[in-house]
């Protein structure tokens, strides 16, 4: 794990390309001086700050939110006015405020250090979004938590795209289970219409051909209804998947 040094010696680190971890503020030997270390403090929440991949905010210990970066902005949709000072629920769906899923993050954050997981949020104008979290607790030298720092990148895009693939899983599924119902049915509605076509060039009985006939007929007919159930389901047997 290799740290991002920033101005004044202060670090961030890194620990895969998708997920950043804050890690507490380390000092380079240059900046062991208390200016050059209120330096590294000043950098580092600029550089935060300036960070618009990811939404970086802290909140106290409570919930609220104390500060507030461009990517928080941009993916959450509110102003640093708008939202400072309130709690950070607003970004869960109702049926997850009503679970009362933030506060059981928060106390896993405060019992093993940090909580990770994935879900929806919502932003300031309703929309739902994809959220990787990351939330870090943050404790004082007599060991009380102070607050926390909250990690949120928009993962909307790969979650799509991965919705997308199930549906498709899905349809080549469908598409096997219609090809061999096609091909069950239809093999065994030829045999039988074969044997009927036999039956009724052999016969010489008026009642037995007429009630062959009506047989054959009605075959004819449950083909007529597989292929339309087939097509209803978007495919055909030569070209899979019919184009719309």
């Amino acid at each position: 794990m290799k740290p991002l040094q920033t101005f004044g010696g202060a670090f961030i680190e890194t620990r895969n390309p998708e997920v950043f971890m804050l890690s507490p503020l380390r000092r380079s030997p240059a900046a062991v001086d208390a200016g050059a270390g209120v330096a590294a403090d000043l950098s580092l929440g600029l550089l935060i700050r300036a960070v618009e991949e990811y939404a970086i905010y802290s909140l106290d210990p409570t919930g609220a939110v104390q500060t507030w970066n461009i990517g928080a902005q941009r993916i959450k949709g509110y102003t640093e006015r708008e939202i400072l000072g309130q709690h950070f629920s607003v970004f869960y769906l109702p049926e997850d405020r009503q679970a009362d899923l933030p506060a059981t993050e928060l106390a896993h954050a405060i019992g093993h250090g940090q909580w990770s997981g994935e879900g929806w949020r919502v932003r300031r104008d309703g929309s739902r979004f994809w959220a990787n979290v990351v939330i870090t607790a943050i404790f004082g030298p007599d060991g009380q938590v102070t607050g926390f720092v909250k990690v949120t990148r928009d993962e909307t895009g790969r979650k799509t795209a991965e919705e997308s693939s199930r549906q498709l899983d899905l349809l080549r599924e469908r598409e096997r289970i219609a090809m061999e119902l096609n091909d069950t049915t239809m093999r065994g509605i030829f045999s039988a219409t074969l044997t009927l076509a036999d039956a009724l060039a052999t016969t010489t009985d008026p009642r037995a051909s007429e009630l062959i006939a009506d047989a054959i007929a009605a075959l004819d007919r449950t083909v007529t209804q597989v292929r339309s159930t087939v097509t209803g389901l978007g495919l055909d047997r030569d070209t899979g998947p019919i184009a719309r």
